[in-house]
């Protein structure tokens, strides 16, 4: 793939983006709906005024007491839509249930850990802790997974804005893969692990 980056300050009042492609692939038509993300505003209300909040600015979504509020990383707005409702719009980007009432931008993702009940707790970028039911593991993984594909779609554009995405994303992607494995192997082999855990050094301290 070729990247080309070009500058018109007085001929463009929005920016443009241009694909062009021999055949029209899966992984091509994954990247364009994760462009066409950055398009998405979600309606929202605070003190009795109206936003229109760009989805990459949510960290996440929550049913309360029959409510929908949408997370930023500074302030809470109400919604008028079910989440139901919203999820299904949703399809397709980097948001994923975490549990009945939680939808998670993954985007806003800083750090994962085991928590227990085979669950695994979330901190996010603004410094929530968020818990991921055991139910919606698989589909957590599956949704960082499918970001990863689409970034090394990405790396073949060589740009540094890719190769970071590549480095961030792919990190996301295996810690929470690890953190789900030796769950597993936590619960299978009991102590027997726990002291093997004690006893040897991580490749990568603190993750793996």
């Amino acid at each position: 793939m070729k990247l080309m980056l070009l500058l018109h300050k007085n001929e463009l009042q929005e920016t443009e983006i241009e694909i062009r492609y021999p055949d029209m692939t899966q992984r091509i038509e994954k990247m364009i709906q994760h462009i066409r993300q950055f398009d998405i505003m979600l309606e929202g209300y605070r003190e009795d005024k109206v936003y229109q909040i760009p989805l990459e600015q949510i960290c996440y979504i929550e049913t309360i007491d029959r409510k929908t509020f949408f997370y930023s990383n500074k302030n809470v707005y109400e919604t008028r839509k079910t989440i139901q409702t919203i999820e299904t719009e949703l399809d397709g980007t980097t948001i994923v249930r975490i549990s009945k009432s939680l939808l998670l931008n993954i985007t806003a993702i800083n750090n994962v850990k085991p928590y227990p009940n085979h669950r695994i707790m979330v901190e996010l970028i603004n410094g929530e802790h968020l818990i991921v039911s055991r139910k919606y593991i698989a589909d957590l993984k599956e949704k960082i997974r499918s970001i990863c594909s689409l970034i090394g779609t990405a790396l073949g554009l060589r740009g540094l804005i890719a190769l970071v995405l590549v480095v961030g994303y792919s990190m996301a992607c295996y810690y929470a893969r690890i953190v789900v494995e030796e769950e597993a192997l936590r619960k299978h082999f009991g102590n027997e692990f726990t002291e093997y855990e004690k006893r040897t050094y991580r490749l990568l301290p603190f993750i793996w």
